[in-house]
């Protein structure tokens, strides 16, 4: 058992929520504190929200914990701050990349005989996220918390099983998963606890395992993905995801489109997994959360198109044919480029990525037939191609090559043209709604001024004597 004092987040945030009260009145023009119970409780849901969101409690403190990880050598600690923590045995604190000031991974145990060889980020990335689609199509993410905790029910007894598991310092980690590529060691774990009404609220997700009696409920946290570079000791990079599955998913407003900047740029990649969910669509979904939140860049990403390409094979296929791409990945590269900012909802399961590609390849579809088509000058000008060329004759100077040449002064006399007969045809029809004719309305124009058109009244038949 591992003890750990761990300081978490920003300790002069605070309860941000109230704070920012005073601020959303001063921008509503709210005055007075009628409303002010109505306004933090819209305060306290959007907090809850984003901490949700991004895994962070915007509240300072330091807690005491003690992980129990079930053998395996990376503890997830997310939320943690990395300098001042401290441990009972050996334990290192990993620095995340993106933001060194968390360390979202606490490595517990020396790797022995390291290998001097590592293959790159997005293959590693790409090798846990295989494991994982694995885990999950057989229901081992939804079995492992389950007969671990009938297990243990059965080795020790009960109330002394359950007394651990109620101490909300008392974090127990079931392992579902561990597995190894060259230079790199990977995991998936899940958090079981017992959640009461005392329990202190959680960014995370849970999942019921029993039902509630006595006003407590056995749960599992969500599934915590770790890949962690184990060439150095101790590991010099590690990447942190958290596995949201559909039967867990949160139900919030759609509220992305606000939020989606302040995740990717401070909170951690979210995995989203349904039963529809394939292998090749786990691992591009993983390469892309990866990417959107810095920890690929550059030659790191090169391996996303051909992710993309096997997972999506209809929508990179109709950006193929519709673009005239060399072949799939060229056309998952152009697929790629459009993806290059945050797009899909993980409150709304992995359906949301799936029609964010399948959007994202229509759009590239349609905006490149738009770059291609013709803009012929008739259609510019609003008439015919015979009627064009009519003008053509009638209005441009021919050029060296005895060709008419439409410059902007030619097109300045074809528009004024085209809108005095625009303007004739106006004044004939008013002229035959008053009684003329066809005939009796073009000669009325030809000896009146135009300022009488209003006035304009058709002869009278003449009558016969």
């Amino acid at each position: 058992m591992l003890r750990a004092f761990t300081p978490y987040t920003t300790a002069h945030m605070g309860h941000w929520a109230e704070r920012l009260l005073p601020e959303v009145k001063e921008r509503l023009g709210i005055k007075g504190d009628e409303q002010d119970a109505e306004l933090l409780e819209h305060a306290r849901q959007g907090q809850a929200l984003i901490e949700q969101l991004t895994a962070h409690q915007f509240e300072g403190g330091t807690r005491e914990l003690h992980i129990d990880l079930g053998g395996l050598p990376f503890a997830p600690t997310l939320d943690t701050r990395t300098s001042g923590m401290r441990t009972d045995v050996e334990a290192w604190p990993i620095p995340d990349p993106v933001d060194p000031e968390f360390a979202n991974v606490l490595q517990v145990s020396r790797r022995r005989n390291p290998p001097h060889h590592a293959v790159p980020k997005s293959e590693a990335l790409s090798a846990a996220a295989a494991v994982l689609a694995m885990v999950h199509r057989n229901r081992w993410l939804w079995l492992a918390p389950r007969l671990w905790f009938v297990e243990q029910g059965k080795a020790r007894p009960a109330a002394e099983f359950g007394r651990g598991l109620i101490d909300p310092g008392r974090h127990v980690y079931v392992p579902v998963a561990a597995g190894e590529v060259e230079g790199w060691w990977f995991q998936v774990s899940r958090r079981v606890f017992f959640v009461t009404k005392e329990t202190p609220d959680e960014p995370g997700l849970v999942e019921p395992l029993t039902p509630e009696r006595g006003g407590m409920v056995l749960v599992a946290g969500e599934p915590i993905l770790i890949v962690a570079r184990v060439m150095e000791h101790p590991s010099d990079w590690a990447f942190v995801a958290r596995v949201w599955v559909a039967d867990a998913m949160p139900r919030h407003p759609r509220a992305w489109r606000t939020t989606s900047r302040a995740v990717h740029a401070h909170g951690l990649p979210i995995l989203c997994l349904d039963e529809a969910s394939t292998p090749e669509e786990v691992v591009a979904q993983l390469l892309l959360v990866a990417y959107w939140h810095g920890y690929l860049g550059g030659d790191e990403s090169a391996l996303i198109p051909a992710a993309l390409a096997s997972a999506f094979p209809r929508d990179v296929a109709r950006v193929m044919h519709g673009t005239g791409a060399s072949g799939p990945e060229a056309a998952a590269s152009f697929l790629f480029e459009r993806l290059l900012r945050p797009g899909f909802d993980p409150t709304r399961g992995a359906g949301s990525i799936r029609n964010y590609i399948a959007r994202h390849a229509t759009t590239l579809v349609s905006e490149h037939r738009s770059a291609l088509a013709v803009h012929h000058p008739w259609d510019e000008l609003g008439i015919k191609e015979r009627h064009y060329y009519k003008l053509l004759a009638r209005f441009a100077e021919q050029g060296p090559d005895g060709r008419r040449v439409l410059d902007h002064p030619t097109k300045a006399k074809i528009r004024d043209h085209l809108e005095k007969g625009r303007r004739r045809q106006a004044e004939l029809a008013l002229l035959r709604g008053r009684g003329f004719t066809d005939e009796a309305a073009r000669k009325w124009l030809q000896r009146h001024d135009l300022d009488a058109i209003s006035t304009a009244q058709p002869r009278r038949p003449r009558t016969v004597r």
